[in-house]
């Protein structure tokens, strides 16, 4: 008979459902699982602050660029490189993989024959699809291309194909270049943008965590970070778009550098992180009964301009950036 669990989820996007998520899936096979309001056990995330009426052990996961509260979460999994047992080391793209169950369509290599058909069938140059107007080197490098020849941007943000597309995947499958650019810049900081830029058989052109190679295979996609100019990097865009071969030589190539997937993408790996957090919670003081909470909150209050304490301000910055 499985042990029970009660746990409960607050602070996630819109859409969230507590008793269907990676987590609840992963945990299931182990625990005879209830979502309460009074849990054993909580898993929060950063947009709200729901998790403040808790006081038992949390762990924070994110989907945004926002580093673990160290003052309120007892556990993290974050796209953070940290050396602490108590973090666990996930970019956000790896969350919707591993809970459909298609993390093999990162390791299917494309023959040459197939990228053959690819080039064959996308016969348009380059797309991006964005609402988000804030990209600021984005939106420059999108202003520099299409200059030179479209690039057919079909979200909401300088929509140029008569309105925003109804199938983001059936409209960028079309397109040879995908612009594959993340809001943010920050180390581990990996989003769909470029799994889903990749999974489309495309060629991504990337921005974003400046540690990307460490695991992705960088001969499969174009980083931003590689060319010294805008310009550079697109001369070398139009040089690929009218050479198949070469054209065909990138998208030949592995998603990742090794011949498996990251140790992060093993849902035995994450299960096990999981689990020990669970065990190890039932022998600690959790932060949210610690003066640590305090801190915590005063640093709400701080971040609000409720209220200015220029010496703990300093102290706080540290945890927080």
């Amino acid at each position: 008979m499985k042990p029970t669990l009660k746990l409960n989820f607050v602070d996630f996007w819109s859409g969230f459902d507590p008793e269907n998520n990676l987590f609840t899936k992963l945990l299931a096979g182990y625990y005879d699982i209830t979502i309460a309001e009074d849990p054993d056990f909580l898993f929060f995330s950063c947009y709200g602050n729901d998790y403040l009426k808790y006081n038992c052990p949390r762990l924070f996961y994110t989907a945004e660029n926002r580093v673990t509260p160290r003052f309120a979460a007892d556990y993290s999994i974050t796209f953070e490189f940290s050396k602490s047992s108590t973090q666990y080391y996930f970019p956000y793209y790896a969350y919707g993989y591993l809970f459909l169950d298609k993390t093999a369509v990162l390791t299917k290599l494309i023959s040459k024959s197939e990228a053959s058909e690819i080039w064959n069938r996308k016969n348009q140059f380059c797309c991006t699809v964005v609402s988000n107007p804030n990209g600021i080197k984005r939106n420059a490098f999108f202003d520099k291309l299409n200059a030179l020849k479209k690039v057919n941007s079909g979200g909401k943000y300088k929509n140029n194909v008569g309105g925003a597309v109804s199938s983001k995947r059936e409209f960028v499958d079309l397109h040879k270049f995908v612009f594959a650019f993340e809001n943010q810049s920050y180390p581990g900081y990996v989003t769909e943008k470029l799994t889903d830029a990749l999974e489309s058989q495309g060629i991504p052109v990337y921005y974003g965590d400046p540690r990307v190679g460490n695991d992705f295979n960088k001969k499969r996609f174009l980083s931003y970070e590689d060319y010294k100019s805008d310009d550079d990097l697109i001369d070398h865009i139009l040089e690929i778009y009218d050479d198949k071969e070469a054209y065909i030589s990138i998208i030949s190539e592995p998603i990742f550098n090794y011949n498996d997937l990251p140790e992060y993408l093993d849902p035995e790996k994450l299960l096990a992180f999981l689990k020990w957090c669970i065990n190890d919670s039932k022998s600690i003081v959790p932060k949210g009964q610690t003066y640590k909470r305090q801190l915590h909150n005063t640093w709400l209050l701080i971040r609000r301009g409720i209220k200015k304490v220029p010496f703990l301000r300093r102290t706080l910055l540290i945890q927080y950036r």
